[in-house]
């Protein structure tokens, strides 16, 4: 796969223990970003398996509020 160059601001502190750390910050930013994808993907994938075991509740859910409204109505002042 090709490299592209990027062009970034960041914290200076992180900056200089990256530039410190015996790893190339190439290497740093590239296992950063690569983990905090997998990291973020693998949110989405847990929250859509969520949704999908709990499809079932969450339309019985959304029928009896449409049907009766929800509990907070009578407190509601807008």
């Amino acid at each position: 796969m090709g490299k592209a160059e990027l062009s970034i601001e960041i914290d200076a502190d992180l900056l200089a223990q990256a530039k410190a750390s015996s790893e190339s910050l190439e290497t740093l930013v590239e296992a950063g970003l690569r983990a905090a994808l997998a990291s973020a993907q693998s949110a989405q994938a847990r929250g859509a398996e969520w949704a999908a075991q709990n499809a079932d509740a969450i339309k019985v859910y959304n029928q009896r509020v449409t049907k009766r409204g929800l509990i907070s109505d009578e407190f509601r002042t807008w």
